[in-house]
């Protein structure tokens, strides 16, 4: 499960519904997804947590947002590792080329921001607390 802050996802889902909503007409529907998609992101996380404590920890196996954009190579060598999938040099040497021929913001990068929705981040904190508590994910500007 690669973990990050929920308002910073927050904040980019905002942005993606309006450009997708926004596709085929000129309405605005921007109140309608912040007012509705905090519950929807906060009910994920939520059920996703409950599913853990009920199926066990040793299913899972957390990853960093950062350490995964850092090191995407070193990330999957970790998960075959914790899995027990044979991890060998051919392997990462397939996944370090796939990573160089396919880098972050290889198409442009996309940028959004809270502010452009109206939305103030201390409600998202506390709707995403127990999140942000439990797997200690650092905050991030949003």
């Amino acid at each position: 499960m690669t973990h990050r802050d929920p308002v910073k996802i927050a904040a980019s889902t905002f942005s993606l519904l309006r450009c997708l909503t926004g596709t085929f007409t000129n309405e605005d529907h921007t109140e309608y997804i912040v007012s509705h998609w905090p519950d929807t992101l906060s009910t994920l996380l939520d059920r996703a947590m409950d599913a853990r404590d009920r199926i066990g920890e040793e299913s899972f196996y957390d990853v960093a947002y950062a350490d995964l954009v850092r090191d995407p190579v070193a990330v999957v060598g970790s998960i075959y590792q914790r899995f027990g999938i044979e991890w060998n040099p051919e392997k990462e040497e397939y996944f370090r080329q796939f990573h160089a021929a396919n880098p972050q913001h290889k198409y442009g990068t996309h940028t959004y921001s809270l502010a452009e929705v109206g939305v103030e981040r201390g409600p998202l904190d506390e709707r995403f607390a127990r999140y942000m508590a439990r797997y200690d994910v650092p905050r991030e500007e949003a």
